[in-house]
């Protein structure tokens, strides 16, 4: 230093020297733990790209074995199925009563089970 500089001292009160090493300790800790959550981060990415390598790696195995069972398995034509072999896709209507009957008779069985249990009681 040169003797043209000249030093300030500025005088911190006990309890402000005291608040501000608090801040400054956990503005360190807030530090650490950042630290400590990007190392988390860069270990759990690593993980996530080895995973998906390997995924990627079954599904080339499958493509290649889904190739090559199209090309070893015979080919068939459509005119070839017999027709009694095609199923044919019941349309929304036949789901709906289907489904109905099934509710109506789930109902009339719980009743008849009402009905029995109330007999077994007055016979017993």
């Amino acid at each position: 230093m040169t003797k043209k500089e000249s030093l300030i001292h500025v005088k911190l009160e006990t309890e402000e020297a005291i608040e501000d090493k608090r801040n400054l300790l956990m503005s360190k800790a807030d530090i650490i733990e950042l630290v400590h959550a990007i190392k988390r981060y860069h270990k759990l990415r690593n993980q996530e790209l080895k995973l998906k390598i390997k995924i990627y790696n079954k599904i080339k195995i499958i493509k290649n074995d889904l190739k090559r069972l199209q090309t070893n398995l015979p080919k068939i034509k459509l005119n070839q199925i017999p027709h009694h072999h095609i199923q044919e896709k019941p349309n929304s209507s036949e789901i709906r009563n289907q489904i109905k009957s099934q509710k109506t008779n789930n109902v009339i069985d719980r009743e008849l089970e009402e009905i029995q249990r109330k007999l077994r009681e007055l016979s017993a």
